[in-house]
């Protein structure tokens, strides 16, 4: 995914409580680019710890990246929702292939097995609540 498009799916999920609510289980700093990777894991804990997304300004002092809030309509949160998981499902793939290549030398299939079903199983559930 190109780097505009994850800044501004960030940029999405801060600006909606509600949905970062319905991603953050699935989301990742290690799937993002490594210049959001600090940002995204700040947010992360910002929000497990005060249920709510920081201000942009927090952001920026914890991790020198500049967001802006948007103003987001239910048609873009639904495309929010969808670019979402479907970013998380691939690099979650991505990881689990990687991961995998040393194991197959030393014939831990088993492992390789939960690695890669893991990474199938990465969606959101939509029915919360």
């Amino acid at each position: 995914m190109e780097n505009n498009k994850q800044k501004l799916l960030i940029e999405y999920l801060i600006s909606s409580p509600d949905t970062y609510a319905l991603c953050s289980s699935i989301v990742k700093p290690t799937y993002f680019d490594p210049e959001y990777r600090n940002a995204v894991e700040f947010i992360h804990d910002y929000y497990n710890e005060y249920h709510q997304t920081p201000a942009i300004e927090q952001i920026k002092a914890e991790s020198g990246v500049t967001f802006e809030l948007r103003d987001v309509t239910s048609d873009q949160l639904d495309y929010t929702t969808n670019e979402v998981e479907q970013f998380c499902k691939i690099r979650a793939m991505e990881k689990a292939v990687l991961e995998s290549v040393p194991l197959i030398d030393k014939k831990k299939f088993g492992e390789i097995e939960d690695l890669i079903r893991n990474a199938v199983t990465v969606s959101l559930n939509r029915n919360m609540g």
